[in-house]
């Protein structure tokens, strides 16, 4: 079953099947297994499937993913198209493209969607109400409608609540490292410190993840250390 933290399943039925997106026939989708979310080809651009219109093409989102992940954001995200940004597969491994890449999102207030994809192939990832900057005084950011979520072996959402933890760390970002959740203010530090829910180095080589304060999540990733085999951070733009 797929969970949303908290007890609250997503539908039992898709539980054990993901679409993909098939360049063949046109707008329909193929059904594959669950892991069919780490062996599909790349996803040709300007397609749509369960509502969902991703205006790039992708290494790790297909259209039954994003649908799933779109039940989950914000009711004024609903009718937006989702572009990609930035992804390591073209854009570079290290901060500074990814910095770069996002620097297009000028005032940086508005949200999107990091898809993170490791070594043993386990997808996870994070919503997130701001775009990532840097930001040299390492001072935190972001709202509590960030979210963060792991898609293998099953799609949970661990979401904020503000009753758990009054005082949490949404959004850290420097030279050194991207952090989501937490109450440490480094990449590394032993889970019972507080560490983050997700984060990666500068080379965006290596990540970690361990239960955080602000989310409760479980581990997102295949272990508490690994080796990232790619990101990409998704951005909204109103539907014309």
């Amino acid at each position: 079953m797929w969970w949303l933290g908290e007890g609250r399943s997503v539908s039992a039925e898709k539980a054990s099947l993901v679409k993909s997106w098939d360049p063949v026939g046109g707008n329909d989708c193929k059904v594959m297994g669950v892991k069919g979310v780490e062996q599909h080809e790349p996803l040709n651009a300007d397609h749509s499937c369960n509502g969902v219109n991703l205006l790039s093409s992708s290494e790790l989102l297909d259209p039954e993913l994003a649908a799933e992940i779109l039940k989950e954001l914000p009711l004024r995200l609903q009718y937006s198209d989702w572009v990609r940004a930035y992804s390591t597969y073209e854009d570079g491994m290290t901060l500074s493209s990814f910095y770069r890449k996002l620097a297009g999102n000028a005032d940086h207030k508005e949200p999107c969607l990091m898809i993170v994809r490791d070594s043993a192939r386990a997808v996870f990832g994070c919503y997130t109400t701001e775009s990532w900057r840097r930001q040299a005084d390492g001072s935190g950011y972001g709202g509590g409608e960030c979210m963060v979520f792991k898609v293998t072996p099953e799609l949970v959402f661990y979401r904020w609540s503000p009753d758990k933890q009054p005082k949490p760390i949404f959004m850290m970002s420097t030279d050194a490292h991207v952090i989501i959740g937490s109450g440490s203010t480094t990449c590394h530090d032993d889970a019972s410190t507080g560490a983050a829910a997700l984060c990666f180095d500068a080379d965006i080589l290596r990540g970690a993840s361990n239960c955080s304060g602000t989310f409760a999540n479980e581990c997102l990733a295949s272990a508490n250390d690994f080796v990232i085999d790619g990101v990409e951070v998704w951005q909204f733009v109103t539907a014309e």
